[in-house]
């Protein structure tokens, strides 16, 4: 009785073993797909960021953001198209904060040279207006105007406080 189901034992266990290689093989190149396919949008994601950043495209590809739930943009982009968009959208309000920035520095520097023009003209000389920007003043809580100025409204606020200005003389 032994002899008669050894063979067929025999059988079914190389057919389990052959049957477990092929599903091994498969989740072997599943997973071969899916990482070529992550590499894939990382690698799209990266060209993106590195026209968009330069330089600093490496690290922020690297840092985790508070936009893609603590994950890097390069983690994001690995797990799922979606990530990949979900990338983009962070860099997109990436862009739109320098543009901000820059809008902000340009005001500024318009604010200035405005504060300075005016001081140039109260004072008569350069020298002692560029000095009066650059000192505390009371009026502006004992900042100096160069740090208070950054728009028109606190420019028109540094001008009421101008030595020698009309308005204050009267």
């Amino acid at each position: 009785m032994d002899a008669c189901g050894l063979p067929v034992e025999a059988e079914v266990a190389e057919r389990q073993a052959a049957h477990r290689r092929t599903e091994e093989e498969r989740a072997a190149e599943a997973q071969h797909r899916a990482e070529e396919e992550a590499n894939a949008r990382e690698a799209e994601v990266g060209k993106v960021v590195r026209a968009a950043m330069g330089t600093d495209a490496i690290t922020w590809m690297s840092t985790p953001l508070e936009g893609l739930a603590g994950l890097s943009p390069a983690e994001a982009a690995r797990r799922s198209k979606d990530g990949v968009w979900k990338v983009i959208a962070a860099l997109d309000r990436w862009r739109d904060e320098r543009a901000a920035d820059a809008r902000r520095l340009e005001q500024r520097e318009q604010s200035l040279s405005k504060l300075r023009n005016a001081a140039r003209e109260s004072f008569g000389r350069p020298d002692f207006a560029d000095l009066w920007i650059r000192q505390p003043c009371k009026g502006l809580a004992g900042k100096r105007p160069e740090d208070i100025c950054v728009d028109d409204r606190s420019l028109e606020k540094c001008l009421e406080f101008l030595p020698g200005k009309k308005a204050r003389r009267a």
